[in-house]
């Protein structure tokens, strides 16, 4: 699965259903780190968010 393909692709048909779609960036990666780091720009830009599993860690630890 790379983030510019099936990682995207996957966000962005959550998002058309009406879920709330947060991509680990430390979770995804591709052949063509060129192409990983695109996705995850464009996807930011696209009003997702991005964020690493230790910052979503971090926010559940709090949530309790």
């Amino acid at each position: 699965m790379a983030t510019e393909g099936d990682v995207e692709g996957t966000a962005r048909t959550g998002r058309n259903l009406g879920y709330y779609m947060v991509v680990l960036k430390d979770c995804a990666g591709s052949k063509n780190p060129d192409l990983h780091d695109l996705a995850l720009k464009l996807m930011e830009k696209s009003h997702f968010d991005v964020a690493t599993s230790k910052e979503v860690a971090d926010i559940w630890q709090q949530k309790g």
